[in-house]
């Protein structure tokens, strides 16, 4: 969670500084991101919630930023890699995209995450000595007003 909170608040305040964590490796003489561990449980973590992004994935206008993601995170963007050289050889470009990738993820689901923080109850909270919603008889500050009970 703490790491989650991390990169919140840096595609928040910093924006133009965050880089996804990835590894990296010296191959004759130049250093090369591996970026497809990151981008196989990028796919993973969306999947964990496959039916909310489904639309983002779906849609032709993000598929310019889904990309690298998509060809370095998924069996069938390695297939496509392996077919064509030309694209593979885009690598170092794919690696370097990633951070404007996940800005541009982030900026698609800003405006769902705003109208989804505000929260409207129908009825007000009760008081603390009203009786409990819950039907236990009890003051609401003796059941489920209590820090000390939970049910």
């Amino acid at each position: 969670m703490r790491h989650m909170n991390g990169i919140v608040w840096k595609l928040k305040e910093d924006p133009d500084y965050y880089e996804p964590m990835v590894y990296e490796r010296e191959h004759e003489g130049r250093t090369i991101l591996i970026i497809d561990e990151w981008c196989t449980g990028f796919i993973k973590g969306a999947a964990l919630d496959g039916k909310a992004w489904e639309t983002m994935f779906a849609s032709d206008a993000n598929q310019a930023f889904l990309l690298p993601i998509d060809l370095c995170g998924t069996e069938t963007g390695w297939k496509k890699l392996e077919e064509n050289p030309e694209i593979a050889e885009r690598h170092d470009q794919f690696a370097e995209a990633l951070a404007d990738c996940v800005l541009m993820i982030r900026d698609y689901w800003l405006p769902q995450r705003k109208a989804a923080s505000t929260i409207r109850h129908a009825e007000p909270r009760p008081g603390r000595n009203d009786l409990c919603p819950c039907g236990s008889g009890k003051k609401f500050k003796k059941c489920c007003g209590s820090t000390d009970e939970m049910h």
